[in-house]
């Protein structure tokens, strides 16, 4: 599914059985649909799309949803099968970290000194090694270089 076709939490919703049972740990199955979005639960958590009525949407959700694992203590959800391994998030992670952009005076800056690198190729896959050097992380919750470049849609954030 490409990065425009991102489902939204109403979208699941509709596709759920909607009982708010809460057998899934959730109180409503809405509660349920953001927390698939989060990557905290996962389609199987729901009792009920275990049935044979609902196989065709508990299918179709776990391939829309991706098999990406949050990184704890980080927004990043990484599907480590899609990796290849080419390092363009970390490439235009550090192009992005080299500027500061001044909102109040419309100005971009270069940086003096550039902080560690967020990424980095391990074993063949992507890692987040420092999750303080991201944008994100401190405070920029707009920057999303590195998901939006990522050619094989391995990197996402949580929403």
């Amino acid at each position: 599914m490409s990065k425009k076709e991102r489902l939204n939490p109403l979208q699941i919703y509709r596709m759920l059985p909607r009982t708010n049972c809460k057998l899934c740990g959730c109180m409503t199955c809405y509660a349920f649909a953001y927390a698939l979005l989060r990557q905290e639960k996962k389609p199987a958590d729901c009792p009920t799309l275990l049935e044979e009525e609902f196989r065709p949407t508990l299918e179709f959700l776990e391939g829309a949803l991706g098999k990406g694992e949050r990184i704890e203590g980080t927004d990043f959800i990484i599907d480590k099968e899609k990796c290849h391994g080419c390092g363009i998030c970390d490439i235009i992670c550090r192009k992005a970290s080299a500027v500061i952009f001044s909102p109040a005076i419309g100005k971009v800056f270069k940086r003096k000194e550039l902080p560690p690198p967020v990424f980095q190729m391990v074993d063949g896959t992507v890692a987040v090694v420092n999750w303080s050097s991201c944008r994100r992380a401190s405070g920029d919750t707009l920057c999303r270089v590195c998901v939006d470049k990522c050619p094989f849609d391995v990197l996402d954030l949580v929403k």
